[in-house]
Order: C-alpha cells, then sequence, then structure tokens
C-alpha cells in the first residue's frame, strides 16, 4: 500500500509529452509553409492550433513539469531542424515560471486554472523573446517594428487558442479519450 503519491514521471506520460511535442511544432511549421511565408492568417491559425493542442496536453497530462518538459522537447526539436536559439529558450524559461505558477494554484485540476496556467506561459513567453530580440537587433528600428507587429498577431492566436483548447478537451473527455 503507497502512503504518498509518486510525482515521478510515468514511460506512458513521457512519450505522450514527447508525441504532443513533436505533433504541435510538425503542425506549426505545416500551417507555416501552406501560408506563404509571413502571412498574417498563417500566424493567427497557427497559434491557435498550438495552444489548443497544448491545452489538451496540459488536461491529459496533470502533473507539475508537463510545460516545462513539454519547452524542452520542442527546443530539442527545433535544434534538429535546424531552428531555436532565442524563442525556444524563453519558452523553456517560461515554461518554468508557469509551471511553478500552477503548481501555488493547484492549476491542474480545473480548465479554467489550465488556461491562466497557458496564458502565462505564452505571455511571459513572449516578453522573453521580444527581449532578447530587443537586445539582438537594437540598431534596426524598422525590422524590430515588424517582429513586434507579427508577434502581437501570433499572441491574438494564442489568446483565441485557449478557448479552442478548453472545447477541444471537453469533447474529448466526453467521448473518453482524456481521463475527467
Amino acid at each position: 500500500m503507497k502512503i504518498f503519491k509518486s510525482e515521478y514521471w510515468d514511460i506512458n506520460e513521457l512519450v505522450t509529452i514527447g508525441i504532443f511535442a513533436v505533433v504541435i511544432k510538425i503542425s506549426s511549421y505545416l500551417i507555416a509553409l501552406a501560408g506563404g511565408g509571413m502571412n498574417p492568417l498563417a500566424f493567427l491559425l497557427k497559434n491557435i492550433v498550438v495552444v489548443a493542442i497544448t491545452f489538451v496536453l496540459m488536461s491529459k497530462i496533470k502533473k507539475y513539469g508537463t510545460l516545462t518538459l513539454y519547452a524542452l522537447i520542442v527546443l530539442a526539436v527545433s535544434l534538429l531542424f535546424g531552428r531555436g536559439g532565442h524563442s525556444t529558450l524563453g519558452m523553456v524559461l517560461s515554461g518554468i515560471i508557469a509551471d511553478i505558477f500552477m503548481k501555488l494554484i493547484n492549476g491542474y485540476q480545473k480548465p479554467w486554472k489550465i488556461g491562466l496556467g497557458i496564458f502565462i506561459y505564452e505571455t511571459v513567453s513572449r516578453f522573453i523573446t521580444m527581449g532578447v530580440a530587443m537586445f539582438t537587433a537594437r540598431e534596426s528600428s524598422g525590422m524590430m517594428m515588424m517582429a513586434i507587429i507579427a508577434v502581437a498577431i501570433g499572441y491574438v492566436g494564442c489568446l483565441a487558442g485557449i478557448p479552442v483548447g478548453f472545447y477541444f478537451t471537453k469533447e474529448l473527455k466526453h467521448a473518453g479519450l482524456i481521463r475527467r
């Protein structure tokens, strides 16, 4: 008989997080390719899909550190694709911050708390990424303004993805694919 609940990661949970991370990364690449570059609609759609699938992941794996582990896997996949750098490192740091916040509010039990945790994750990630970009692109303010606009459009997509993820999770719970 176990007195304490184990906080270790089960192999099924690790595989699930890895699969979700790869699916999220590949779907975002495919949407970006189909959008044809700097298309604002592709930015919106990509971020809606990414946040919705992240919401489903957080609803399925309700453990401390899920966002951080997800961000680390996305970092590894990004480096394998030859991308990465400042944006994915910002994701890892924001994953740590969001996981700590969710642990403090016991945010893995209610869907609105999961949405709040993802909101904090996305917000902190955007601020870190833009801070690094401002530091590295000091000389070209015109390029920085374009980056700010692109990030703002993507952030609107992230905000729209939270209710979409809530709806997906509700339907998957109804279908029995996510534990209640």
